[in-house]
Order: C-alpha cells, then structure tokens, then sequence
C-alpha cells in the first residue's frame, strides 16, 4: 500500500479547502448579481459550510505535527469530515443552480 507523504496530503487539502471556498464565493456572487434574497436556511447552510472548512483550515497545521502513531487515524477522519463538507456544499450549490436558473 502507498503512503502519501503528510506534505502532499496536506498541500491536496489545502488546495480542496480553497476550491470549495471559491465555489461557495461564486455562488454568493451570483446570487447577489441575480438580486436574489436567500431565505434565511440557505444563509445558514452556507454560513455553517464556511465554519467548518475554517475549522478544517486550523486544524491542517496540528496535523503537520502529528506523530506517525497517529497520523493514519487523524487522516482518516480528515478525510471523512472533508468529504462531508464537500458533499453538502454540493447539494447547495446544486439546489441554487437550480433556483438561479428560473
């Protein structure tokens, strides 16, 4: 099995954290160009999206330190909470496509 040097994995997650970020800035843009109002929920979903990748942000540098014990398992569950992020920033984008469009 190969190993990703903690280097590349860090620098992929950094560069996944920024896409996402920038989708979520465009799809601000667009729904401000459009003079469209969010109802309050979708504010919210976007809010709490850009709460966590800020979260995911800090938390690269305390994985840069972590010990070869751990590093596997703090990985892991990097992975899994970033795939999340991604997912539901997904749906969003999708649902407001959707609205935009009409």
């Amino acid at each position: 099995m190969h190993k990703e040097p903690k280097e590349y994995f860090l620098g992929n997650v950094d560069d996944q954290i920024f896409e996402l970020e920038a989708e979520l800035d465009d799809l601000e843009t667009r729904m401000e160009d459009e003079g469209w109002e969010p109802d309050i929920d979708y504010r919210k979903q976007i809010d709490s999206l850009r709460l966590r990748l800020k979260s995911l942000k800090e938390n690269v540098d305390d994985y840069e330190v972590v010990g070869d014990a751990t590093w596997d398992e703090f990985k892991e569950h990097f992975k899994r909470t970033l795939d999340g992020v991604e997912k539901e920033a997904e749906r969003i984008i999708d649902s407001m496509d959707k609205i935009l469009l009409e």
